[in-house]
């Protein structure tokens, strides 16, 4: 039995030694290989007003889509959401610190326009195309505060800081002024006419009005001097 157990040891002693060249090589060999790894990919944060950025989630069918403006995301940050009435399911568009409300579609219901307030205060309109998924800022420079869709969905009319109501074109033709005094526009289906809440420096409330858009004639529909009309739309 001597033999059998001498001999025994001996196989186990040259196994563990063996076992033992093996690790070491091992351990050398992951060595090596972190040596010569890629360093880690360094991540950018992205602008906090971007140009053009891919929204979260798909295209939403937009005959099928209702948006609305929520702070389910972050309390107290408002963003622009889109719900598919075929899924019941729901996407947000924005996901920065802006105060988005005021969801406008087009009239051929491809683009979601919305206003965007910005930390520094300024504000500026953004369009989201559900054909592509991008989102684009359109700044004026003014301040946009309310807006409509032009009937060929290539531009809108707004108002500004200064209460001017102006074009603005998608394709950066210089947008005029549409009317000196007033606010809220709202196109007529057919695009010939565009009403707004008209008011003048002297004006003591403010009238319901319609300028014409071939020859620019502005008339008062409501207006009332004994009593004057406040926060039509």
């Amino acid at each position: 039995m001597l033999p059998f157990q001498l001999n025994s040891k001996i196989s186990l002693r040259s196994a563990l030694s063996g076992m033992a060249l093996i690790g070491s090589l091992i351990v050398a060999l992951i060595a090596a290989a972190s040596c010569q790894m890629p360093p880690p990919m360094q991540v950018l944060s992205t602008p906090s007003k971007p140009i053009k950025t891919v929204a979260f989630g798909v295209p939403l069918p937009d005959e099928r889509a209702i948006a609305f403006v929520s702070e389910r995301r972050q309390p107290g940050n408002l963003d622009i959401w889109l719900m598919d009435l075929n899924t019941n399911t729901s996407v947000s568009i924005t996901v920065d610190e802006a105060q988005d409300t005021q969801p406008r579609w087009s009239r051929d219901g491809r683009y979601l326009a919305f206003r965007s307030q910005w930390s520094d205060h300024h504000s500026s309109i953004r369009v989201y195309d559900t054909a592509t998924g991008h989102l684009n800022e359109v700044d004026p420079g003014d301040n946009p505060y309310d807006f409509d869709w032009l009937p060929d969905s290539q531009g809108l009319v707004y108002s500004n800081g200064e209460f001017q109501i102006k074009h603005l074109y998608f394709s950066g033709k210089p947008g005029d002024t549409v009317v000196e005094r007033g606010h809220a526009p709202h196109i007529s289906p057919d695009g010939r006419q565009m009403a707004f809440v008209a008011s003048g420096p002297n004006d003591i409330g403010e009238r319901l009005a319609v300028v014409e858009a071939e020859t620019g004639a502005v008339n008062s529909v409501v207006d009332d001097p004994n009593q004057p009309e406040q926060g039509y739309v």
